[in-house]
């Protein structure tokens, strides 16, 4: 008689599983996880599932727990921030937030808002060197001249000398503008970011003026820690918007909003504990089990246990150990393990 399979397949052909075979359960030990020290503790609730391996810091008002937000604006591997979906105004201190994300947060939780840098532009400077009459200044970069207009006697001013400048010929396409100080040229680049030469400044009759960086440009950098301390959330008004984003109203205005803004990853996550210098998050331990703890507003919360020392661990099974929570914790680094002291 023939015997048929749980797969329905007659006789005596073995079963075939058309897909790929999973790794299964992703350990997080390589040591045994008995000898491990662990911890009990309360998880914040918003945060979603978290997943086991993932960094946690402590709540600087509540001492609860809540995912380690990465030093990288751009990144959330572990759900701690909430992206702003407006960019805040100079001295904001209403932010916005959509209304599922604003959950992570409650009435005096200390906000921290991070980001990247606007960068700013180059400024150089030209030295006034008591031009004289019929002098003819010339600035090169990249190549292209400009070319000023000769000067006259009883316009020997630095305001006059900026005037030939910009009434000489190229002055429309160079990569910067010009204005007067009280004893030099000012030379203010037109876009963000560094700049890699010095104008080449000089004069027909009396001599090279020096031309010096007054202040260095700078790209603008979604990666730059920019982190902001705003003080504890005085409220929370989820009906903002005709109810599609929440306000979460801050203690402290926003100081460097530009800083803040999509293009830059602007966004909010609680303050750690024991942490009082930028980027104000700190991490502190390693969950060792997936928990939920809940989103929107039935998240309650979760019970967990955390890895804090005397552990050979997996590395790839880590979320969001990036090289600032590596230093909070102290690990070593071993080939494909890292280590908890």
């Amino acid at each position: 008689m023939a015997i048929r399979s749980d797969a329905r397949l007659g006789g005596s052909i073995p079963q075939m599983n058309r897909s790929p075979e999973g790794r299964g359960i992703k350990p997080l030990f390589h040591s045994v996880r008995d000898i491990a020290l662990i911890l009990d503790k309360t998880v914040k609730p918003g945060y979603g599932v978290i997943r086991s391996g993932t960094v946690m810091s402590v709540c600087s008002v509540t001492g609860m727990l809540y995912p380690y937000p990465v030093a990288d604006a751009g990144q959330n591997p572990t759900n701690a921030k909430a992206y702003l979906v407006q960019a805040p105004g100079s001295s904001a201190e209403i932010l916005y937030t959509n209304i599922q994300d604003s959950y992570k947060f409650a009435v005096d939780d200390e906000l921290i808002i991070d980001g990247g840098s606007a960068g700013n532009v180059e400024i150089q400077s030209m030295a006034n060197t008591a031009p004289a009459d019929g002098d003819v200044y010339t600035l090169t970069y990249a190549g292209v001249t400009l070319t000023g207009t000769a000067l006259e006697e009883g316009s020997l001013a630095t305001a006059d000398l900026v005037a030939s400048l910009i009434a000489g010929t190229n002055y429309s396409i160079m990569p910067f503008t010009l204005s007067a100080g009280s004893s030099a040229v000012t030379i203010t680049f037109k876009e963000v970011g560094n700049v890699d030469t010095v104008v080449a400044g000089k004069s027909i009759g009396s001599g090279t003026p020096a031309v010096s960086v007054s202040t260095p440009g700078l790209a603008a950098d979604a990666t730059t820690t920019t982190a902001e301390n705003l003080g504890p959330i005085k409220s929370i008004d989820r009906t903002a918007v005709n109810g599609t984003q929440a306000a979460i109203t801050t203690t402290t205005a926003v100081t460097t909003h530009a800083n803040f803004t999509a293009a830059l990853f602007g966004n909010v996550y609680v303050k750690s504990a024991d942490e009082a210098s930028t980027p104000f998050a700190k991490a502190k331990f390693i969950i060792d089990a997936d928990v939920d703890s809940g989103e929107g507003e039935f998240a309650v919360g979760a019970l967990t246990s955390v890895v804090i020392s005397n552990a050979v661990l997996y590395t790839t099974s880590l979320i969001g150990c990036d090289a600032a929570a590596k230093t909070d914790m102290g690990t070593v680094d071993d080939g494909r393990f890292t280590i908890l002291k």
